[in-house]
């Protein structure tokens, strides 16, 4: 009876994941051609014994062969997302140069157009008061979004967000803003900060900045149900640049290799709700 016992939590804790299933699977079929040809063996006819014994001879091989393939094809689905849960050489923070890097691309990508605008004769209201804003504070207001923009994502999903992360494995990395665990599901979390002023120029860079980043993230060899979540903080955008942000998303990550989600949140209605006063 505890063997019966201990067999059941052992078989529990393999069925957490698909490659602890397979393993169940082979031991029990195993056992039982096993167990069939021990006890049966003298009451069995040659034409009966011989294909079990050549089941028992032959099946180990194959089941290497098959074990062989997957890892080498298909590895990061035989995972269970809590496999990586205290795994770091999947899960790493980000060095500050590192978040440092990463803050600076996305504030030159911000600043880049208005600066093209300065020698346009034709810059609209919009893009002078963007460009007129000074680098520190478009950093400044990059920073402050990311992090509202996670809080509010963190008392949405009730769990904490691990932030300034990398996924790496193979040689392949992907850099996130924010990874969390949902119900044993992964969601990456990526942030972008736009305005009116900057929309129409930096739009698609965006979108194809999120597709690669959805690449990436496919290609570490996590679990196969992780999905990208993008957050878009917007400053002053109208309804109508809501919808084309919208339909220009889900155009752009329409073959995406992993689920893509998006949201969209007002900055000053952040900034409100969580007691930030406009400007700081």
């Amino acid at each position: 009876m505890s063997q019966l016992v201990e067999f059941g939590k052992t078989a529990q804790s393999l069925a957490r994941n698909p490659l602890g299933i397979i393993a169940l699977f082979i031991v029990l079929l195993y056992a039982i051609a096993g167990l069939v040809l021990g006890v049966s063996a003298t009451k069995l006819e040659a034409s009966e014994r011989v294909p079990l014994v050549w089941f028992i001879v032959i099946f180990p091989f194959v089941v290497l062969g098959v074990f062989s393939w997957l890892v080498s094809k298909h590895h990061k689905k035989l995972y269970a997302p809590s496999d990586f849960k205290s795994d770091d050489a999947f899960l790493q923070a980000l060095s500050p140069e590192g978040q440092r890097q990463r803050l600076e691309k996305e504030v030159a990508e911000l600043s880049a157009p208005t600066t093209k605008a300065i020698e346009d004769k034709h810059t609209s209201a919009e893009e002078i008061d963007h460009k007129d804003r000074p680098v520190n504070r478009i950093r400044a207001d990059v920073v402050l979004a990311e992090d509202l923009a996670l809080r509010q994502l963190e008392a949405e999903f009730g769990a904490a967000i691990r932030r300034q992360v990398a996924l790496e494995n193979h040689g392949r990395r992907a850099e996130l803003d924010g990874l969390l665990y949902e119900d044993g599901k992964l969601i990456a979390i990526e942030v972008k900060f736009i305005s009116e002023a900057t929309l129409r120029k930096n739009l698609q860079n965006t979108l194809a900045g999120i597709s690669l980043l959805a690449t990436k993230i496919a290609e570490t060899g996590l679990p196969s149900n992780i999905r990208l979540l993008v957050a878009i903080v917007s400053r002053d955008l109208e309804e109508e640049s809501y919808d084309m942000i919208r339909k220009h998303f889900y155009n752009a990550v329409k073959g995406a290799t992993i689920p893509i989600e998006l949201r969209l949140f007002n900055f000053g209605e952040l900034q409100k709700r969580f007691g930030v006063s406009p400007g700081v």
